[in-house]
């Protein structure tokens, strides 16, 4: 199918610019397939998706290559299973060439595909899930095949797997409340039931803290629409995101075939859910996952209001795709600059002893892990600091020098004893805003963030 070949080509443009893992979490999947294949996993991630990125770097020799073309690969998967969702709900090929080709160019797919494998791989499996809702009363294997899909997305990855259970049991409630045996009251509650019973062991108790810690923090909701660090692309399908679940409402209403408004209302809670309702937004939290897996409702909310109009229809997938290359020229270009870290790798391992460990911000952090074979934090470490080292952001061996020893890595980077670090740190608390940055890590590490197995 062109629009899989289209989407390979994309991913591939984005990940194949250098020879570093993608992103900011990049590295950190290098980790876990590494230390997996050595015979123990370093984080207590036990996602099924590991066992496809170890089989790849097995097979091709090298984990980085393997991870970028498992990403190709969960996207053509994506994509091809959109058509398929699309043919089942709307028994259109027009519609499926459509949700395939959005999904393959969505800069918001594109997102999730070059930084996060386990949500790549959790929405390949979620369309799978989506392409067999229609009509699964009919078939008993296709039953079996949907409780499979379901279970296999709950072992991918915790969040597609559970919009996988949500578009389930909506799907049902809508058909049990279309026979008007049930009342709605208690679809309602049976349906939260069974959605708490489904996540147990999929959720750890941690988890939940994760969205409490969320509701805590500040994040402006509207920021990337306008704090520029999105591109055109990314903010035109983010609007459409919260615009989906409208756009379904308003289809739900219009059908009358049981299949397709059934279809529909599982739609309308995946759409709502991915405005993460009630959740501050910021980059590095759990709203912002969401959001960007709203790609999958707002091509399928597009096609089904734009679908009777060929020109309208055809007039959106040319827009989207005129988006797509500038999307995926701004994603080659945000991510950290891992090539002008090379140098420093040595003199990182002269200064720091094998077994000292160090503290670095997100995206270098592991980097530094796999290619300097230090343990690296970006988090602020706890308890004895004396064998870990720090590279400061921001300050050189100017400011930081009457403190400890300081080396000079690269233009704004510096490594310091952590220790020294605290010093001058608590000396200089007039700089707040940069030592409280990200950049300079400061935060104790929380309970839902996968750290090692065992303290090193």
């Amino acid at each position: 199918m062109l629009s899989a070949v289209v989407a390979v080509g994309l991913r591939a443009f984005v990940l194949w610019d250098d020879a570093f893992a993608p992103g900011y979490d990049g590295y950190y999947y290098v980790l876990q397939v590494q230390s997996g294949l050595a015979g123990d996993a370093l984080f207590a991630d036990r996602s099924t998706v590991y066992a496809v990125l170890q089989g790849l770097t097995l097979l091709i020799g090298d984990v980085v290559t393997a991870n970028k073309v498992a990403s190709c690969l969960f996207g053509a998967l994506t994509t091809v299973g959109g058509g398929l969702v699309a043919l089942r709900w709307m028994q259109s090929p027009r519609a499926m060439v459509a949700v395939a080709w959005l999904w393959a160019v969505s800069p918001l797919h594109l997102a999730i595909s070059s930084e996060y494998l386990k949500n790549a791989a959790g929405l390949a499996v979620l369309s799978g899930v989506l392409a067999l809702l229609p009509r699964v009363e009919r078939s008993r294997w296709q039953l079996v095949g949907l409780t499979l899909f379901v279970v296999l997305g709950l072992a991918t990855h915790k969040l597609t797997g559970v919009f996988g259970v949500i578009a389930c049991l909506a799907y049902a409630a809508m058909r049990v409340l279309q026979t008007r045996r049930v009342s709605a009251r208690w679809i309602v509650a049976g349906g939260l039931v069974l959605g708490l019973a489904a996540s147990v062991g999929v959720f750890r108790v941690v988890d939940v803290d994760r969205f409490m810690a969320g509701l805590g923090r500040t994040g402006a909701r509207w920021a990337p629409f306008v704090d520029g660090q999105l591109g055109w692309g990314e903010r035109a399908e983010l609007a459409l995101v919260y615009l989906a679940p409208l756009l379904l409402g308003v289809a739900w209403i219009r059908t009358r075939d049981a299949d397709k408004r059934a279809m529909a209302g599982a739609l309308v809670v995946v759409a709502v859910a991915c405005t993460a309702p009630l959740l501050p937004v910021a980059y590095d939290l759990t709203a912002w996952r969401l959001m960007l897996m709203g790609f999958v409702p707002v091509a399928l909310a597009v096609v089904v209001v734009a679908e009777r109009s060929r020109v309208a229809l055809v007039g959106f997938a040319v827009m989207m795709g005129l988006l797509a290359l500038p999307a995926a020229n701004q994603r080659r270009e945000r991510e950290p600059d891992y090539a002008s870290f090379v140098d420093a790798v040595s003199l990182i391992q002269d200064v720091v002893p094998a077994g000292g460990r160090l503290v670095a911000h997100r995206g270098l952090c592991g980097f530094l892990w796999v290619h300097t074979e230090r343990v690296c934090e970006n988090f602020q470490p706890q308890g004895d600091l004396t064998q870990w080292w720090r590279v400061v952001y921001g300050f050189g061996p100017v400011h930081l020098a009457p403190y400890g020893t300081a080396t000079a890595l690269r233009p704004a980077y510096t490594l310091m004893r952590e220790d020294d670090y605290q010093r001058f740190r608590e000396a200089h608390k007039e700089r707040y805003h940069l030592l409280s940055d990200a950049s300079n890590p400061f935060e104790v590490r929380p309970g839902f963030v996968y750290g090692p197995s065992e303290e090193p």
